[in-house]
């Protein structure tokens, strides 16, 4: 114990002497250990942590798959009859995230509803922290119980957390829905992005939904499903019985299930749909940010190696008179271990802070994000290991090499003699560069993806546009007091000065909320029930395209004269998938066989509808129409957006202040919402990139100040005889560069290396891109270059007399 404090009392004292070397060493550690534990902190919260609720581990995810494709969500029907016929699960449940408008004590808004079945939180162990949550009784009879139970997190905000709250009610839609219950802190559902503000009963769907009732069609696939197994029961064996369950269905049901089959993922991401690209992202994150930690300890353990080099004569001396080599060693792994534990605090705290300020951030998206990131067991314990690993790390090299010389040969060494000792020093620098060469080229690559997203055609134009949302079955509205709402609306919109063109909508593309009907093609073969294709619909009124600049390729835009149930405008995918080579205009579409025959009047462009690197989907649109439902007031202006935003929002809430007004923005928060992926990553392995070439440019930089301090005699004896400086510029550096060249060629394969992992997250770019590699060569080579600068001026400045001085 003795030994040990007082090779911390002599580490305290060394770190003491040196206030610029450990003030540098704290500071790249502190930056690295802080990345790496604010970026598992994220991967943890969506990727790792367990969902709020009772053995979470028993929670699988029920995806239906058949020949079209696959998703997490099931029709009503079907899930009762997964739920009554199997005997591996539980329980079985399902939830549908809806918005809602919300009135309570005058105060208007909207906020999002779980719809869920009456068992939901009896098969998660959810108990209510007060009242009581709800039961498979209040889902019994379709509407016949406005309960709700409140989240904890609303219950704060609406209702300051007063037990009163319970048995009071609370306006959803214009309905009364009794308060029955309240959440425990920090139970958000079963999603681990979206957080409910609301848990009502499936059977008020027609309540929270109005105008919609899916609950009985086989074919409405729009619940999202959650089982829990039976103890001892695999996932493997679930799957199976389910698939069984499936089969049965298939041949009861002919016309709803074609080839249906149940595959099983964890819970938490919808599913198989978001799985993927997250796990694809943090895996990514998590090696890049390893990455920069072994830059920074690579870059740390320099430093200190450069120290027990100038400490080679004490050593050798202390060697001589009896010390061991384990105690020399012990003293410098001492030293890395104090600095690394002081800087694994310092990154905890970054970390902190870091988590605060994505806690604070508000990201473009219409629905909320559960905004808590915590630091718990997972993400110290990373800390610690990496702050252990840290010293390691840093330590061992610079303690094996201040010890590794024979005595007399170190006691006899003169300055400037070149000998081996530079060779541990030359694999932490080919290292670095190594290292930062992959991180380079994946921020490259990653901001290049991201450049090429920002250029993909659209098909809108998002800038000096915005738009006002309503959903006027919330608030009651019949079909003609709607119809009445929408003529008056648009005609004060367009009226209002700086307004170029405005138009009526439905929902608008890249919108979480998308609808898809049927499509039946005249003159075409009815097609068999059970392979009906299905395209996306959307709702547009007169200058709709003109207003969102989409371009017409034929016919014209929706005109007033025009009957609403009679006529279509379909786009260029449609017209290559349905309509084998015909002219387009004048051909007639339905979207059920008793419907109208609408003739097509017009045929635009391809744009992005729900995900910005989709393919070409088929779409539709149709003219409003007087029924009550989403209505969107769409606007062009030269005006500031956010000004164009307030101008339309007034406008609404001046005709009806009792409306919840939503997707509120300027249209480019669309946009902005599907870049956000990428523009994470973008900004992630950017900062990455630029700490580690900093990194790596400190270190090229110590290790030829530190050549240049060495051989400042040699230099000058050189100089005295005649030297160029060229020739001295080749003899300091031909063996950095050599070295740094090895890295970047070390680092590039490793790059082509991890090809297939950038890959998952680049678009509209090969993760071999040779453009991008060449970009990461020169760069690496410029702060190279800026890095030998300053040592290598100085070497050609030397005065051959005062150097010849030196001892």
């Amino acid at each position: 114990m003795g030994s040990i404090l007082g090779d911390i009392r002599l580490a305290v004292r060394r770190l003491k002497r040196s206030p610029g070397f450990a003030a540098a060493a704290l500071l790249i550690l502190i930056l690295s250990i802080g990345a790496n534990s604010t970026i598992f902190t994220v991967v943890n919260r969506f990727l790792l942590e367990p969902l709020p609720v009772e053995r979470p581990s028993e929670l699988v995810s029920l995806n239906y798959r058949n020949g079209s494709g696959e998703g997490p969500t099931y029709s009503y029907p079907d899930y009762r009859d997964l739920r009554d016929r199997n005997d591996v699960l539980a329980g079985l449940i399902v939830f549908n995230l809806a918005p809602v408008g919300l009135s309570h004590q005058g105060n208007n808004g909207r906020s999002w509803a779980y719809l869920v079945s009456g068992n939901y939180f009896d098969v998660l162990g959810v108990k209510a922290v007060i009242g009581r949550t709800l039961t498979p009784a209040d889902d019994d009879l379709p509407g016949a119980h406005p309960l709700v139970v409140l989240s904890y997190g609303f219950w704060q905000r609406r209702f300051g957390g007063e037990n009163s709250a319970i048995g009071s009610t609370l306006k959803l839609n214009g309905r009364d829905f009794t308060i029955v219950g309240v959440t425990p802190k920090g139970f958000y559902g079963t999603e681990r992005i979206f957080t409910p503000d609301i848990f009502a009963p499936l059977s008020m769907q027609t309540a929270i939904i109005p105008n919609s009732n899916w609950l009985e069609t086989r074919d409405a696939r729009n619940l999202f499903t959650v089982g829990r197994l039976k103890p001892g029961v695999a996932s493997a064996g679930a799957a199976a019985a389910l698939n069984t369950i499936a089969a049965q269905l298939t041949r009861d049901h002919p016309d709803d299930n074609r080839d249906m089959q149940v595959t099983l993922s964890e819970v938490g991401l919808f599913g198989n749909i978001l799985r993927g690209p997250f796990m694809a992202s943090g895996i990514l994150l998590l090696v890049l940010a390893g990455a920069v930690l072994l830059v920074a300890c690579a870059n740390v353990a320099g430093l200190l190696l450069a120290r027990a080099t100038g400490r080679s004569k004490e050593t050798a001396i202390r060697l001589s008179v009896g010390a061991t080599r384990g105690a020399l060693i012990r003293e410098v792994m001492m030293e890395s271990l104090l600095l690394c534990l002081i800087a694994g605090i310092g990154g905890v705290l970054l970390a902190t802070w870091m988590r605060d300020l994505l806690a604070s951030w508000a990201p473009p998206i219409p629905v909320p994000i559960i905004p808590e990131f915590t630091l718990d067991a997972r993400v110290l314990a990373l800390s610690f290991f990496a702050t252990l690993a840290a010293s390691m790390l840093c330590g061992l090299a610079p303690g094996l090499q201040s010890v590794k010389a024979g005595i007399s040969e170190t006691l006899k060494r003169q300055k400037g003699t070149r000998t081996s000792k530079w060779r541990m020093q030359d694999v932490l620098i080919g290292s670095q560069v190594a290292l930062s060469m992959i991180l380079l080229i994946g921020s490259l690559l990653v901001a290049n993806s991201l450049s090429q997203t920002l250029n993909i055609p659209i098909g809108f134009d998002p800038v000096h546009g915005a738009s006002v949302a309503v959903d006027l079955n919330m608030e009651g509205y019949n079909a003609d007091r709607a119809a009445t709402f929408r003529k008056e609306l648009i005609r004060r919109v367009r009226s209002l000065p700086g307004i170029e063109s405005a138009s009526l909508a439905g929902g608008l593309p890249l919108a979480l909320d998308q609808s898809r009907a049927p499509i039946y093609i005249e003159g075409q073969p009815a097609p068999n029930p059970a392979a009906i294709p299905y395209v996306a619909v959307y709702v547009a009124g007169q200058d709709y395209f003109r207003t969102m600049r989409t371009r017409l390729q034929a016919g014209r835009e929706f005109e007033e004269r025009d009957d609403p149930a009679r006529t279509a405008i379909v786009n260029s995918a449609f017209v290559r998938r349905y309509l084998d080579g015909r002219n387009p205009l004048g051909a007639h579409i339905r979207s059920a066989p008793a419907d109208p025959w609408r003739e097509i009047v017009g045929v635009v462009e391809d744009g992005k509808y729900l995900w910005v690197n989709e393919d070409p989907r088929p779409v539709t649109f149709l003219p409003v129409r007087p029924a009550p439902g989403i209505t969107t007031v769409v606007a062009r202006s030269s005006m500031p957006e956010g000004d164009l935003v307030k101008l339309l929002r007034t406008t609404v809430l001046d005709m009806d202040p009792a409306l919840s007004v939503f997707y509120d923005g300027p249209l480019s928060r669309r946009v902005d919402f599907q870049l956000l992926p990428a523009r994470f990553l973008a900004v992630s392995l950017g900062s990455f990139g630029f700490i580690a070439v900093l990194l790596v440019g400190a270190g090229l930089y110590g290790i030829l100040a530190y050549a240049v301090s060495q051989r400042t005699k040699e230099i000058g004896i050189r100089m005295a005889l005649g030297a160029s400086p060229g020739s001295v510029i080749r003899a300091i550096t031909g063996r950095a560069g050599a070295v740094a060249g090895t890295g970047m060629m070390v680092g590039i394969a490793g790059g082509l290396a991890l090809g297939k992992l950038f890959s998952q997250v680049l678009y509209g770019i090969n993760p071999y891109d040779p453009v991008t590699l060449c970009a990461a060569i020169f760069l690496m080579t410029g702060v190279g270059f800026v890095a030998c600068w300053v040592p290598v001026r100085k070497a050609t400045r030397v005065d051959p007399l005062t150097a010849l001085r030196i001892d």
